[in-house]
């Protein structure tokens, strides 16, 4: 099966991504949000992009409810095998071992609270995604936003501490 195909059936429906799917940019797309750019002090329209060039890259528009349920199946074991998380979210060294602070696709993030989080942020023109998990919480995290740029200043690890925090 082609890329798009393989991700549709192996893990879009396998995870109940029901709302997420390639960016065709020549496409009319059902709820696709407007995107935007900050410019000179104004908000204007972002330009057409078309992300296919990057389908394994960033190339899918979804929902965060969707990124949430991609979150919950790298928790545990299940969808994948417990050693494959633990490799793709184990900080990788350099030639003379010093930790890069980040896994395989997973940025791995110590907190000064002693608790860590995986995850990722994705860019595009008008857009903004930052995704976290925190494993023994089972929490996700997922934030995006239709305008770049964007600096969320450290806010999603705030929110994030609070829900694990406000959980107990």
């Amino acid at each position: 099966a082609d890329f798009l195909s393989y991700m549709q059936s192996e893990v879009f429906e396998a995870l109940g991504m029901n709302n997420t799917q390639p960016d065709y940019a020549n496409q009319d797309i059902a709820e696709r949000v407007s995107f935007y750019q900050f410019q000179n002090g104004k908000v204007v329209d972002a330009p057409s992009v078309d992300n296919s060039y990057k389908w394994a890259g960033g190339g899918f528009i979804g929902t965060t409810e969707d990124l949430c349920k991609f979150g919950q199946a790298h928790m545990k074991s299940g969808y994948l095998k417990e050693s494959t998380l633990e490799e793709w979210m184990t900080s990788q060294k350099t030639s003379d071992g010093k930790e890069t602070g980040y896994g395989i696709g997973w940025r791995v993030f110590e907190r000064p609270s002693g608790k860590t989080f995986y995850g990722h942020s994705g860019g595009s023109v008008g857009g903004i995604t930052y995704f976290l998990i925190h494993k023994p919480s089972e929490t996700v995290l997922a934030i995006t936003g239709n305008m770049d740029p964007i600096n969320y200043g450290g806010l999603q690890f705030e929110l994030m501490e609070l829900f694990i925090d406000g959980a107990k």
